[in-house]
């Protein structure tokens, strides 16, 4: 993962476009990249307050830095858990739901 130097999140910049490779055959095959991320960062802008958010990016960022890792208790799963919990107007199983897609993206992006 590269680094990020920018104020915002490097999480939701690498969502969307498309990639080429290419086969055995040399025929050029383009994939769609999923466009999950940067749904998933916009679901934590509006559900978290700007002080959430705010940490959310940051956390995100140190992860792409390889400053925290990515379980146990400093990592970025439960830092971004513990978000989810004072996170208003959302059912425990929507924070599930959202957990489970941001893991998603961290996977795939690793």
């Amino acid at each position: 993962m590269g680094r990020s130097t920018s104020s915002s999140s490097s999480f939701a910049s690498r969502s969307g476009g498309k990639s080429v490779s290419r086969s055995a055959s040399g025929h050029g095959k383009i994939e769609a990249v999923p466009v999950l991320a940067s749904q998933v960062a916009k679901v934590f802008k509006s559900v978290l307050d700007d002080e959430g958010y705010q940490k959310f990016k940051q956390y995100v960022d140190r992860f792409d830095t390889h400053e925290i890792p990515f379980d146990g208790p400093t990592g970025i799963v439960t830092r971004v858990e513990r978000l989810l919990v004072s996170a208003p107007g959302l059912s425990g199983e929507d924070k599930r739901q959202l957990l489970d897609n941001f893991i998603r993206v961290v996977l795939q992006h690793g």
